[in-house]
């Protein structure tokens, strides 16, 4: 049923993970200001006044809309993993007609990293409406209450694409809790708070039982993504979690992109 509401929320909210490209005010600036986003980030969930227990930074970029073949898909992987300074690698690969797929993970301290590097020939997939392309995928998760690695694993993460010609297309997110359940007007003062602390408007808006999501925009950072032709760079996520009896808390830029 989560993984229900999950689907749900990204659908009212318009902000489908296969289309979340960046927009930018400035057309020149493609390289993400990673320590502002991490600033931006840490404000607006500082003033939640939950207790943080960790943090996801995520990446999808397109590398180019080419079919690679399969040695250049793992040299690209490998060369991103070099990049980003990982220790304990471990790979697997999945090659087969029309798809070469390259799994590394790895470590940072307290964190695990994956990186995913995916080709694919949509045409020998029978998908002849797509044009080839070729993916990297970032996922990197701190499961610890502090957030002080949050700006300098960031930083990495644009550099190491930034550093392989990748236009990095990064987001993150902060998850938290607070003690108890929310009335109503509680949770909408810890979203008030948020959005207020970076001065943001709200967008749009999901909210079930258990559940509120919201999605907002600040002109406070220049990045954002674009929703039912809404600019969108923050949102807001209450989850009440019945057997913990705890509210989590998510607040990610310029959205959430896992299961709250």
């Amino acid at each position: 049923m989560k993984r229900l509401l999950w689907i749900v929320s990204f659908m009212l909210l318009g902000t489908l993970f296969v289309h979340s490209a960046y927009a930018t005010a400035n057309s020149n600036s493609q390289t993400v200001s990673a320590s502002r986003e991490a600033s931006y980030l840490e404000k607006a969930f500082q003033v939640t006044n939950a207790h943080a227990t960790g943090f996801v930074i995520h990446d999808f970029s397109t590398v180019n809309h080419s079919y690679l073949p399969s040695a250049t898909t793992q040299r690209l992987a490998i060369d991103v993993a070099s990049r980003l300074g990982l220790t304990d690698l471990r790979g697997k690969a999945q090659i087969k007609e029309g798809e070469h797929l390259f799994e590394l993970s790895g470590k940072w301290p307290q964190m695990e990293v994956l990186v995913v590097v995916s080709s694919l020939n949509h045409t020998a997939m029978g998908h002849l409406d797509l044009q080839n392309d070729t993916t990297v995928v970032i996922r990197a998760v701190s499961n610890t209450d502090s957030l002080k690695s949050l700006p300098l694993r960031m930083n990495s993460i644009v550099n190491a694409l930034s550093e392989s010609h990748i236009t990095p297309q990064i987001d993150a997110y902060i998850h938290g809790t607070l003690p108890s359940e929310l009335t109503q007007t509680q949770t909408a003062k810890v979203v008030a708070h948020a959005l207020t602390s970076v001065d943001a408007h709200r967008v749009e808006a999901l909210q079930t039982k258990d559940i509120t999501s919201v999605s907002a925009y600040s002109p406070e950072d220049s990045l954002y993504i674009v929703t039912r032709q809404n600019k969108m760079n923050l949102q807001v996520a209450l989850h009440y979690d019945s057997n913990q009896r705890n509210t989590n808390v998510y607040v990610g830029v310029p959205f959430i992109t896992d299961n709250y």
